[in-house]
């Protein structure tokens, strides 16, 4: 199903694949679906655009180091589809 939003974000479940794409146009966050990919340490090094994790590490020192690595924001899994954009949204500062 298609879920309008107000901004646009590269989705992917490997940061490789996402940088790949960031390069190509101008969008608003990147949004990985995969922690565990390797690809993510030093990502904030690469992308100018906020980085977003959808994962089901949500303990204190998960994102502590989440924090560390630049993330901008994390998604707890599961997550309701619908209300990803709402969550997105909060986290890039568009209340």
């Amino acid at each position: 199903a298609y879920i309008e939003t107000r901004f646009e974000a590269i989705v992917g479940a490997y940061a490789a694949a996402c940088l790949a794409a960031e390069h190509e146009a101008d969008y608003d966050a990147l949004i990985i679906a995969a922690f565990g990919d390797p690809g993510v340490r030093g990502i904030r090094e690469t992308v100018d655009i906020p980085v977003i994790l959808l994962t089901a590490k949500v303990q204190a020192t998960d994102r502590r180091r989440f924090s560390e690595l630049g993330v901008s924001g994390v998604v707890s899994k599961p997550f309701d589809p619908i209300e990803l954009p709402a969550e997105v949204e909060r986290i890039l500062g568009w209340n």
